[in-house]
């Protein structure tokens, strides 16, 4: 019993690294000590290996005929582009064959509020006590930000929100209106204190779960979400590649980019500036200061645009299929999910990060439980109240 514990300890710890590295990386205070997250994210790395071989984790031959070869594109990949972040999802995501899904997420979750409150609370000293850090964001809009000492509001929004759709998930048959209200109302604080708009997500979340009972919407839900993903990357390449272009998709694009925040035309500037990449390439991040664009340097807010051009087009391809393999089960909850990721993927990339959201760790149900994913998805033996 002692060792079985152990041994489930090592991949709590490894995951638990990976949020001290998450915040050593964008809190401000140590904005310049990158040692310390490296440190932790390559213990962590190491440690998931280890659950693997101490576990006895074992796969059938198709299944270690995909991990190696994803295994050595991911690595070739990685070191193109000077990021092996995705190594540890990676690995993360084989340690979870074995595991209950909503332990998982309760883990991540429970990590993800400590990191919350400590930045809060961080802030909230250097507010009180004048600890020399900006209270409030000086960034890109006209607007008083608080970014809670993350390095940009939306890395503080992006906690924020995937914390309360973990909640959603973990609660998803038990959730009542006055949980409902709750949410509501921090997603409403959030939104006043960061002015980041991905926040209205938890409206999108709280739509489709009123719908959860609906025989017509279950099966409607079924055959969109399949192709949700593809479907999302192929509307970003058209509105991103077309945008400034003088045809009605340039028009349309206009009126969207003010929305989005300039995302449109950010993502123009990666496209053309950058080829699209087969297996990882370093991007040019440079561009010319306007008085459009007051910058000389921009960033790729959409991970469509990012895997096109940055992580490459054969991870965009993979993901698409797992994807759709993975809403082929027909489990609405999980559909739900799989919409509300491929949706906040238009708006920011850091869900990809298990730091951020758990959605990239949904595709087990389709290449480890198929057969008692349903079960499992229900089954959880705690859920935080």
């Amino acid at each position: 019993m002692g060792r079985k514990a152990g041994k489930t300890s090592i991949w709590k710890i490894a995951v638990i690294f990976l949020f001290f590295a998450d915040f050593f990386q964008i809190c401000v205070i140590f904005k310049d000590i990158e040692l310390i997250a490296d440190i932790f994210k390559y213990m962590a790395f190491l440690l998931f290996i280890l659950f693997i071989f101490m576990n006895g984790v074992s796969y059938n031959t198709k299944q270690l005929v995909a991990i190696v070869l994803f295994s050595s594109l991911m690595l070739y990949t990685s070191y193109k582009i000077r990021n092996f972040s995705f190594v540890s999802i990676f690995l993360c995501f084989l340690c979870t064959k074995k595991k209950n899904f909503n332990e998982i997420v309760c883990l991540l979750y429970k990590c993800m509020l400590v990191e919350i409150i400590t930045m809060v609370v961080l802030w909230s000293m250097n507010a009180l006590l004048d600890g020399g850090y900006d209270v409030l964001f000086s960034g890109d809009k006209p607007l008083y930000r608080i970014a809670f000492l993350y390095s940009h509001p939306n890395r503080a929004v992006a906690r924020i929100l995937w914390a309360m759709l973990s909640y959603v998930w973990l609660q998803w048959e038990k959730i009542k209106t006055k949980q409902w209200i709750v949410l509501f109302i921090l997603g409403g604080c959030t939104y006043a204190t960061t002015r980041s708009e991905s926040v209205f997500l938890l409206i999108l979340v709280a739509v489709l779960h009123s719908f959860r009972n609906n025989m017509y919407f279950n099966r409607l839900s079924n055959i969109i979400v399949k192709y949700m993903f593809f479907l999302c990357g192929l509307l970003s390449v058209v509105f991103c590649y077309n945008f400034g272009r003088g045809n009605l998709i340039g028009a349309i694009d206009v009126y969207l980019d003010r929305i989005l925040s300039y995302r449109i035309f950010m993502g123009n500037l990666a496209l053309s500036k950058n080829p699209i990449t087969l297996l990882g390439n370093i991007m040019d991040f440079s561009t010319e200061w306007s008085l459009e664009f007051m910058y000389d340097q921009y960033t790729v807010d959409n991970l469509y645009i990012l895997l096109l051009c940055n992580i490459g087009v054969v991870y965009f391809i993979i993901l698409s299929f797992a994807f759709y393999k993975t809403a082929r089960l027909g489990n609405y909850k999980i559909n739900t999910f799989i919409l509300l990721f491929s949706t906040y993927c238009l708006i920011e990339t850091s869900a990809i990060y298990l730091t951020v959201s758990f959605s990239i760790l949904l595709l087990q149900y389709a290449y480890f439980n198929k057969e008692d994913g349903f079960v499992r998805v229900e089954g959880c033996k705690k859920v935080i109240a």
